[in-house]
């Protein structure tokens, strides 16, 4: 059960035995007396704690309240005893005790921002892509796209802005600054003699769990991340197609010339080695669904992110 605070000694008193006005409380009071229940949150029942006006019936009272937000706000007799939050709380702060009703409200479960299969696009560039995956990648939590997507392959981009949503249609939201990318070689001229070939389409951000969501829209939380292996079945789910395909990897040594664009809106070249090629007789994605993962059916791990569309081909980059 919740009990007063260490501190209290007893009903919310003034200093001449009246209950201390608690409907105007400054900041730093306010913060004085949620200290002392911070333990709340160590509860996998709740979420938030906050001192602001009740609200009874859809309508705020006017008066301050203890705010205690749960995942789910169940009947009073349905929580063993040693669970419930009081109907009263108290502590002392620097103007003495304060009493507080408490208003417990429910507010769900805590869901992660941004997941595999959301659309994404870089500030400045402005073209929307598929946010493949939050997963740890080189040691560190990481959200993963194409190189292409976030960053256009320019470095001057590292920095910028990600902006992110669960629709296309909807208005985007910033989430987290790109920290990185795979260097990529890439030239005006189509028919360049001697290109360097390139292998990794891949730029990544640093995200926080509570930012990006592990799991993958009607994929779930892959299990890791692999090299891929010719002739398996996987699974890609396209932010812009919005549709789930399974389809089986067909090549893991393809050798191909793609076209883009820069940052600058200009068309470029680029020359890749260890391409995955997928069975373009299985699957079908759209322009946008670059940067979704592929992931294998057999274990769920993540092999590559879709990288190159075309009419007769499709082509993942390995990671």
């Amino acid at each position: 059960m919740l009990r007063e605070a260490n501190d209290v000694v007893g009903p919310g008193r003034g200093a001449r035995g009246r209950p201390a006005p608690a409907a105007a409380m400054t900041t730093a009071e306010i913060n004085e007396l949620l200290f002392h229940f911070r333990p709340l949150l160590s509860r996998s029942d709740v979420v938030s704690i906050d001192v602001r006006q009740k609200t009874t019936c859809g309508k705020r009272t006017g008066d301050l309240a203890f705010v205690v937000g749960v995942v789910t706000k169940l009947p009073r007799r349905a929580v063993p005893a040693a669970a419930r939050i009081p109907d009263r709380v108290r502590a002392r702060t620097s103007r003495g005790i304060i009493e507080l009703p408490t208003d417990v409200v429910e507010e769900g479960v805590i869901r992660a921002l941004a997941q595999g299969g959301d659309v994404v696009q870089t500030q400045g560039l402005g073209r929307n892509g598929s946010l493949g995956v939050n997963i740890t990648y080189q040691g560190a939590y990481r959200l993963l796209s194409c190189a292409h997507v976030l960053t256009a392959f320019d470095p001057q981009f590292v920095g910028a802005m990600i902006r992110w949503t669960a629709d296309e249609l909807e208005p985007f939201q910033d989430l987290v600054p790109v920290s990185g990318q795979m260097a990529v070689t890439y030239y005006d001229n189509p028919n360049e003699p001697n290109p360097a070939y390139n292998v990794f389409d891949l730029a990544w951000a640093d995200i926080t769990p509570a930012l990006g969501d592990p799991a993958i829209k009607q994929i779930g939380t892959p299990a890791g991340i692999r090299a891929p292996v010719l002739n398996e079945q996987v699974r890609v789910y396209g932010a812009i197609s919005r549709s789930l395909e399974t389809t089986t990897v067909t090549s893991v040594t393809d050798q191909y010339r793609a076209r883009s664009q820069s940052s600058a809106g200009q068309d470029i070249y680029t020359w890749w080695q260890n391409g995955i090629g997928l069975d373009v007789l299985t699957a079908a994605f759209l322009p946008g669904d670059s940067g979704s993962a592929v992931v294998a059916t057999s274990d769920n791990m993540v092999v590559g992110l879709l990288a190159n569309i075309g009419s007769i081909t499709i082509r993942a980059s390995p990671l």
